[in-house]
């Protein structure tokens, strides 16, 4: 079926019910949300680009998000909970904000790095973030759709993404004096003003002194 011909979106969920009634009781059983197809993950990590020198480490935060749920649950490595290649090692410290903690080695190669990952994220009937189906000719929601919030239940997707890191070589002696003098270059140079300052009003006032007494 050609979804966008129904106007309907291109990651959607599914829930399976039953229900029986008897006079105005009606007992409804409704299966876990289904995500179809799992949706992509969007990594938004801050700083925007992980860029680390060899012999660094830093905490890195992330966000992890889904056109279906933003609640990670997990997050697993090829090779495990942890990754480690050429001395890159990243870990998971926690996952609400997700928090990853990576160390490069002095011996590293310089490049960058794509670590793939596997995230589940948890899927809530009542999540804000799943889409409302609307029936394309009243523009009405689904009523079952609506039933179904009262009867939440819970379901997990899974899917990859990737985790890019770039590695780069130490700062040389100039980069790292450059560096300082960017940062501090302001501050010293009013210091050493006012220090030239004051030794000028001091060599005057001493040759004024001089001066009289000759």
């Amino acid at each position: 079926m050609d979804l966008d011909l129904i106007h309907s979106p291109s990651n959607y969920g599914l829930s399976f019910y039953t229900s029986e009634s008897s006079k105005s009781n009606e007992v409804r059983d409704y299966t876990s949300w289904i995500a179809a197809l799992p949706p992509a993950i969007n990594i938004l990590t801050e700083p925007k680009n992980i860029v680390l020198r060899q012999g660094e480490e830093q905490l890195v935060f992330s966000e992890f998000e889904t056109s279906l749920s933003n609640n990670v649950t997990s997050i697993t490595f090829d090779n495990g909970s942890n990754y480690s290649f050429e001395g890159l090692n990243v870990s998971v410290k926690r996952f609400h904000p997700t928090l990853f903690k990576i160390h490069v080695s002095p011996q590293s190669s310089v490049g960058v790095y794509d670590i793939p990952l596997v995230a589940s994220m948890l899927i809530q009937t009542t999540s804000s973030k799943l889409p409302v189906f609307n029936d394309t000719v009243t523009g009405n929601t689904n009523p079952e759709f609506q039933i179904s919030k009262k009867y939440p239940t819970i379901d997990y997707i899974t899917t990859k993404a990737n985790l890019t890191i770039e590695v780069l070589p130490p700062l040389t002696l100039s980069e790292t004096f450059m560096g300082y003098w960017h940062t501090w270059g302001d501050a010293v140079a009013l210091i050493v003003a006012g220090a030239v300052g004051a030794f000028a009003t001091f060599a005057m006032d001493l040759l004024k002194k001089q001066k009289g007494i000759i």
